[in-house]
């Protein structure tokens, strides 16, 4: 009897929860997990579903794919012959003879025509395949919402003009845009990536991703996320503590180039050239735009980028973050409003990095992005701060605007 009772004592934990609540809990965990996978890949699908079918009808695969759609899909195409000739040596030994000019499209067209064949609907298939960790990351951090809550957030969310070009559009500009975005909002709003080595190699990863993404933006690239990582560690160094900021922003600035690095080694030539093209040589007349002051301040907001990647949620962004810093301001919550204040210089100095010189183009989606991730992460923090009535209201209310600027 006494033996019996000390294994008994001994399969508690310290707390006194009994091995079969920990089971429980582990299960529960579980069963949230696979729920959440189920509903971002059921959300995601429906969505891009529904895109294709429109798009059929009176869209793009209405229509022969356009320029930089074909290039891309030629690119990917190259590489299925060495494939079935050489397997994965073939592969590689293409790769090294010349990498492709963006790499994230390439593969996926490479992976989509090895799939599923050549067809032009392959592309929005592939581009929906990523947008599903979006939305599963999206759903993991509102894990502490209500179900309902957070899949309405979600789905409203997708109705933002960005998110249906990302679908549609075979370009790299979209993802390398939002991984982007959503690194450098995770250095800022993450408290623990000063001291934290995973966050910070997580943060690097999403820095490599980005930089593999869309090459010929990696001064974009790296430009954010150096201003994310001295907005995070702004508080730091103004405490003359300067080990711990150079120790993160090494480790995260490291991970990222080290995972980007087998592509620039081989390619930064490439890059360079492209960039130097289009900014300054024959090429500029297409992107260097001679526009007037206030079109210039205008163009990715309300002007020609502005209106397709924003659109109306431009507005409903706004009122969403005003909302939640009135709620801050008046609950005194200062560590989460000083957070906010260095999300809000990201977002500025976003706005003015790709606002500020006349070169104009897709490149400046990462200010849209970086609005969309801002957008998400405000309208969580404030429904997770409304009464429970007030806060389904406001999810099913954010619902109907999305549905009236769904396109």
């Amino acid at each position: 009897m006494r033996l019996r009772s000390v294994a008994q004592h001994a399969s508690s934990d310290p707390l006194g929860h009994s091995a079969e609540a920990r089971a429980d809990a582990i299960s529960r965990d579980r069963y949230i997990r696979v729920r959440r996978w189920i509903a971002a890949f059921l959300v995601t699908a429906i969505f891009a579903a529904l895109q294709i079918e429109e798009s059929f009808s009176a869209g793009s695969l209405a229509l022969p794919s356009i320029f930089d759609d074909v290039n891309y899909f030629l690119s990917g195409a190259a590489y299925l012959k060495p494939l079935h000739e050489s397997g994965l040596a073939g592969i590689l030994q293409t790769y090294l003879a010349g990498p492709p000019h963006a790499s994230l499209s390439t593969f996926q067209a490479f992976v989509g025509f090895a799939l599923f064949g050549i067809h032009p609907w392959v592309g929005p298939v592939a581009n929906a395949a990523l947008l599903f960790f979006f939305v599963n990351a999206f759903l993991a951090i509102g894990a502490n919402l209500a179900f309902g809550q957070v899949l309405i957030l979600t789905v409203a969310l997708l109705g933002f003009p960005l998110i249906g070009d990302t679908i549609m559009i075979f370009k790299s500009d979209w993802f390398c845009g939002l991984v982007t975005a959503a690194g450098a909002l995770f250095v800022v709003l993450r408290p623990q990536w000063l001291n934290s080595r995973r966050d910070q190699l997580i943060a690097g990863a999403l820095m490599g991703a980005a930089l593999w993404g869309k090459p010929t933006v990696f001064h974009v690239t790296i430009g954010l996320y150096g201003a994310a990582m001295l907005l995070a560690s702004f508080q730091s160094l103004g405490r003359r503590n300067f080990k711990a900021p150079a120790l993160a922003i090494l480790v995260t600035a490291g991970t990222g180039i080290l995972i980007s690095l087998p592509y620039y080694v081989l390619a930064t030539r490439q890059v360079l050239d492209y960039i130097w093209t289009t900014a300054f040589g024959d090429q500029a007349y297409i992107w260097v735009k001679q526009i007037s002051l206030r079109d210039h301040l205008l163009y990715y907001l309300t002007g020609r980028i502005g209106r397709t990647s924003l659109g109306l949620w431009l507005y409903a962004g706004l009122a969403i973050a005003i909302l939640l810093l009135v709620m801050l301001w008046v609950a005194r919550d200062r560590q989460t409003l000083r957070r906010a204040a260095l999300v809000f210089g990201l977002l500025v100095i976003a706005y003015l990095g790709v606002t500020i010189p006349a070169f104009k183009g897709t490149h400046g989606l990462v200010f849209a992005a970086l609005f969309l991730c801002i957008t998400a992460v405000a309208a969580l923090a404030l429904v997770r701060r409304l009464p429970p009535a007030l806060a389904w209201a406001a999810c099913v209310l954010l619902l109907l605007f999305s549905a009236s600027q769904f396109t």
